[in-house]
This record gives C-alpha cells, structure tokens and sequence, in this order.
C-alpha cells in the first residue's frame, strides 16, 4: 500500500469497530477480527497490546483491511479529529499515516472498505454516509477539513451535516 506514516508509538486504535467482526480472545490472549470479501472469511489475530485512548473526545472507530495492510480511523466529536492509524506487523505497533497515497476510504459501521481513487482529485479522501443537503460529505486528509461532493462548501467538522453510520457501501465490479 502506498501511504504515507508517521510513526506514533503510543497510539493503539480503540478494540470497538462494528464493521468488523473483533473479539478479545480468551485461549491465546490475543484480539481476532474477522473480515468477508470475495466470499471468504479472512480471520487475523493481533497479539495483545497495551490500549490507550487515542482522542479525548474520539466517537466512532472504524477497522479496514486493504491488501494485507489493516488502518483504523478515529472520529472525534462531530467530526473533529479524523486521525488514520496502520498497524506495522513486524513491530505490532500502530503509525499515525498522514495521507492514503492515491486511495479513498469509505467508512460505516456496517462497511468500510479501502478503494483507489479512480477519479482525479478524489484521493486521500474518507467518505461518511453523511450529507450537506443533498450533497455527501468526504474528509481530505489534505485540507484537514470536510467538502461537499457537489458543491463548494467546507468546514472542519460536520456540525451542519445528517447522516446515518448504519448505512453500507457497495463496491460494484468493472
């Protein structure tokens, strides 16, 4: 995968994320989580590791796996503090990544996948079912702030937003 990292080892991203089957595992103390694509199950166990809080105010957790590669992106209250974290597997450490390279993420707590960009100008860029209006919102990690899919509209949280995280993303096949 090509990202850029910035190592941080003190952050451990938070154990909850619904979009992954994730559980403390009680015969081997480790933590497992399961993933579904292509019609497999992918299961991956992470040796146990001290947890700390990466935010204050963090609200939602989000796992992905992409390529071998896993991330986990921590949302602050209404938005503010969007940090992307990759575990590096030889060290069992988790780097806070500063940019997705040419890929988009797109973040639910019932899907969340890891996509390259596609269009020009759309990568290093998190989705959310959310909406300004009728647009959707997506977070640059660029900017730092939210934009409109459709319009200029731009802020650093999603104050004026609406939304439902129970929502799902479809990846459809060229």
């Amino acid at each position: 995968m090509d990202i850029a990292t910035k190592r941080s080892p003190r952050a451990v991203p938070p154990a909850y994320t619904p979009s992954l089957v994730f559980t403390h595992g009680k015969h081997y103390r480790d933590q497992t989580f399961c993933t579904i694509s292509d019609g497999c199950y992918h299961i991956r166990s992470i040796p146990e590791m001290r947890r700390m809080r990466i935010l204050q105010s963090s609200e939602w957790q989000f796992l992905v796996e992409y390529n071998g590669e896993i991330l986990s992106v921590s949302v602050g209250f209404v938005g503010q503090h969007v940090r992307v974290y990759k575990l590096d597997q030889s060290k069992m450490r988790w780097v806070g990544v500063t940019s997705l390279g040419d890929k988009v993420l797109f973040l639910s707590h019932i899907a969340s996948i890891l996509v390259p960009a596609g269009l020009k100008g759309k990568e290093n860029t998190i989705y959310f079912p959310r909406f300004h209006g009728k647009d959707n919102v997506f977070y640059s990690l660029s900017s730092g702030n939210y934009h409109c899919f459709g319009s200029k509209h731009s802020r650093q949280d999603w104050i004026d937003t609406s939304g439902n995280l129970e929502s799902t993303w479809i990846q459809c096949k060229k």
